[in-house]
């Protein structure tokens, strides 16, 4: 199977959000970076980016998706 890196950039206080939920549950950095892809995917179809203040209970919920 190949394999492809990609970078992904989202804002500051996703990226932070993301992070303090990450390292809550002990997900990988691959993990982290499937969240973040998540949560701008979820953030894009609500019709925006996600506001500043984005709660780590969203975070964790996108994070407790399967992947």
């Amino acid at each position: 199977m190949a394999t492809e890196q990609i970078t992904v950039t989202v804002s500051e206080e996703l990226a932070d959000a993301v992070r303090r939920a990450s390292a809550a549950a002990g997900q990988s950095m691959s993990d982290f970076t499937t969240a973040a892809w998540r949560l701008e995917l979820i953030a894009v179809e609500a019709g925006g980016h996600c506001p500043a203040g984005f709660g780590d209970a969203e975070v964790r919920a996108a994070l407790s998706l399967p992947t």
